[in-house]
C-alpha cells in the first residue's frame, strides 16, 4: 500500500463514517480500521472494510463496472471460473439493464445521490478513489 493511500484512507475515515452515522444505508465503503503490522522486519497495512451485500444471497452474476468499454470484457481465463466476474461489455450483451418497482428505485436514487454529495463535498479526486474501490455491482433476482 502506497503512502499516498495510506493517507488518502486515514483522511477518508472521519468523512465516511460521518455519513455512515448520518446515511446507514449508504453504498460507500464501510471501514472498519487501518492497521500497520511488523513481524520480522516485514510490514504489511491492512485496511479493514464491509461487503455491501450479505454474503447469504446467492449471486446468479457478479460484475466489475467501470462506466467505460476499453477493454472492459471478462477474458476467456476469468469466464472459465466457477464464479466469473464480468465487466461492461459483458454486462451489455447479457442483460438489457436493472429493473427495479418504483419504491426501491427511489431509495436507490436517494441512496446514491446523498453518496454523491458526500463525495463530491470533499473532493472530486477522492470521490473517484472511492468509487473505484467500490464498483464490484453483483445482481442478484429475488424469488
Amino acid at each position: 500500500m502506497t503512502l499516498f493511500k495510506i493517507l488518502f484512507f486515514k483522511c477518508a475515515f472521519f468523512l465516511l463514517m460521518q455519513n455512515l452515522n448520518q446515511n446507514p444505508r449508504t453504498l460507500l465503503p464501510k471501514f472498519y480500521g487501518l492497521y500497520c503490522i511488523q513481524c520480522s522486519g516485514i510490514t504489511v497495512r491492512v485496511v479493514v472494510m464491509n461487503n455491501v451485500l450479505p454474503r447469504a444471497i446467492k449471486m446468479h452474476y457478479k460484475y466489475d463496472l467501470k462506466g467505460s468499454s476499453y477493454k472492459r470484457r471478462a477474458s476467456r481465463k476469468e469466464r472459465a471460473k466457477p464464479s466469473p466476474t464480468f465487466k461492461d461489455l459483458d454486462f451489455q450483451e447479457m442483460h438489457e439493464g436493472l429493473y427495479f418497482d418504483s419504491d426501491t428505485y427511489n431509495a436507490l436514487m436517494k441512496t446514491l445521490q446523498r453518496d454523491c454529495r458526500v463525495c463530491l463535498h470533499r473532493d472530486p479526486i477522492s470521490a473517484s478513489s472511492i468509487f473505484q474501490n467500490q464498483t464490484e455491482l453483483q445482481i442478484f433476482h429475488l424469488l
